[in-house]
């Protein structure tokens, strides 16, 4: 009888969507790694999920998140109503760094969703390799675009703010007013970024092939832009 491989994923921060991302690996029944630096929230997500599974939900040291085959990190602080990602640099810059001294040495992918998610994954990319490290950010902004325009519409820069459409340009006016609407009246987004987090993490770990709209390191800038992948690896553009 042939054992079905058992992937093992890392999530470092389980808040919002460290959170949710952690649920819907679980219900795709992997082994998931989990560590929040705030303890009792740590061990509440977890007693929550472990509830929706009847399974014990393992937090694992950073550091010893190396066994993975995939880590994502969702570590940082929040971004607030009228503040941009780029005001967030230098406080979760520091955050990130500490986390990646932790999986020194690390060989398996990176996906990271800390804002400003292109400049964040710029240091991780150098640290761990473009192959290896992905910025998320460009599918949402495509469902957040197909939302206001009921088109699918290719995008290329930087995540949320500065992206250049196919088309419709003007259309990003109200794509900002509908997100700036999310954090005011709630705080965060959660939904569309554990969803398609997820996708992302099924692609790789399953070795599927596909495009997927995400920020790699080229010319020493990260920026989002679509991506051709082959057996869950990125294919670079001769």
């Amino acid at each position: 009888m042939l054992i079905k491989h058992m992937h093992k994923i890392g999530i470092v921060g389980l808040g919002k969507v460290g959170g949710l991302l952690a649920f819907q690996l679980l219900e795709k029944k992997y082994e998931v790694y989990v560590n929040d630096i705030n303890e009792e929230y740590l061990k509440a997500q977890i007693l929550d999920l472990e509830d929706a599974f009847n399974k014990k939900v393992e937090i694992k040291k950073i550091e010893d998140m190396k066994e993975c085959e995939l880590i994502v990190i969702c570590a940082g602080v929040q971004r607030k109503e009228n503040q941009t990602r780029e005001d967030l640099f230098e406080i979760n810059k520091k955050i990130i760094e500490s986390v990646l001294e932790k999986i020194s040495g690390y060989k398996g992918k990176i996906i990271t969703i800390t804002n400003p998610v292109d400049r964040i994954n710029e240091i991780v990319a150098l640290k761990f390799g473009k192959e290896n490290c992905f910025g998320f950010g460009g599918e949402l902004d495509k469902s957040r675009i197909f939302n206001e325009s009921g088109k699918e519409i290719e995008i290329e820069g930087i995540h949320g703010e500065k992206l250049i459409l196919s088309e419709q340009q003007e259309i990003m006016e109200n794509v900002r007013e509908r997100n700036n609407y999310i954090i005011k009246n709630k705080g965060y987004t959660e939904y569309g970024p554990a969803k398609k987090i997820f996708e992302f993490v099924e692609l790789i770990v399953e070795k599927k092939s596909g495009n997927i709209t995400c920020s790699i390191l080229e010319n020493e800038k990260s920026i989002q832009k679509r991506r051709e992948f082959e057996n869950g690896e990125i294919i670079f553009s001769k």
